[in-house]
């Protein structure tokens, strides 16, 4: 099954990306490298002039984190700008914009699956399986079931507050005090729950977007008065408990996609609340 009416897009921060979706491409022909906005090595002072962060972030940014949800690095900015930027721009309608219409009609964009470039890019095995993963939540599309976003593959999902060390939201007891069974048979049996409004998570390696969550999710991005001053899962997990969003958690993730070092950092000093130990990655076997 092709799955014409999903956008599969690889971030590609600097050479990474590449392998991941040309490996990805012989399970979803229509996977492409879609390139990341790299904010690394930007000054938080110049961000924070332009408009893009906001005060807290750059405290964060200057300060360090206080909270686990901080910019941990100017990198976590990129993060945010490259989701917005593949949400409203579809490879599948050129030119075209989920706030807009196509020749004067309004039109729904396809759903996104949008993968980090860190994700394991060497197991066929994992990828069909998500793939099949992807396919039980299209499948339900014309039977009423919605939601905005499913999350396949987090690091961790968690009921506020929490420690700021992700560790100690591992496992599957946090994961089910975390999220919601669905009153619809048709996802439950599936393994999907909702992500309660007092949960939140970590991790956007894999994320599935609906048409409406894509054109829902762009819309809350681009709010004029918006400044970044969380990191995008954060936000994400903001927005459900707001009441903004609908989450979907996908109890049977098909990858793991666990780096040992965080691809937006810089430097060695790094975040030690954001990186994983050493045994994760593609070593780290699927729930």
């Amino acid at each position: 099954m092709h799955m014409r009416g999903v956008d599969v897009l690889v971030q590609q921060l600097g050479s990474e990306g590449y392998a991941l979706a040309a490996a990805l491409r012989t399970v979803l022909p229509q996977a492409k490298v879609f390139p990341s906005t790299d904010m690394r090595f930007v000054r938080s002072e110049q961000l924070y002039a332009e408009g893009i962060i906001g005060l807290s972030g750059l405290l964060a940014l200057q300060e360090g984190r206080a909270r686990s949800r901080d910019l941990p690095s100017a990198g976590a900015v990129g993060l945010q700008l490259t989701f917005a930027r593949a949400l409203r721009n579809s490879s599948s309608l050129p030119n075209f914009s989920s706030v807009g219409s196509l020749f004067g009609r309004p039109t729904r964009l396809p759903w996104l699956l949008m993968l980090e470039q860190d994700c394991p890019s060497k197991d066929l095995g994992r990828f069909h399986a998500l793939k099949r993963r992807v396919q039980a939540l299209y499948e339900l599309r014309l039977a009423n079931v919605t939601f905005d976003a499913c999350l396949l593959a987090p690091l961790s999902v968690f009921r506020r507050p929490a420690s700021a060390n992700a560790h100690a939201a591992w496992g599957e007891g946090h994961w089910s005090a975390a999220t919601l069974k669905p009153h619809d048979e048709m996802l439950a049996s599936r393994g999907f729950r909702w992500l309660r409004r007092d949960a939140a998570f970590w991790g956007t390696a894999a994320v599935l977007f609906s048409s409406q969550g894509r054109a829902r999710m762009t819309a809350l991005l681009s709010q004029p008065s918006r400044r970044i001053d969380m990191q995008i899962d954060a936000e994400m997990a903001a927005f459900s408990t707001a009441g903004q969003l609908k989450l979907l958690v996908d109890m049977q993730p098909a990858l793991c996609c666990v780096s040992t070092k965080s691809d937006i950092q810089t430097g060695n000093a790094g975040c030690t609340t954001c990186d994983m130990p050493a045994e994760g990655g593609e070593n780290v076997t699927p729930r």
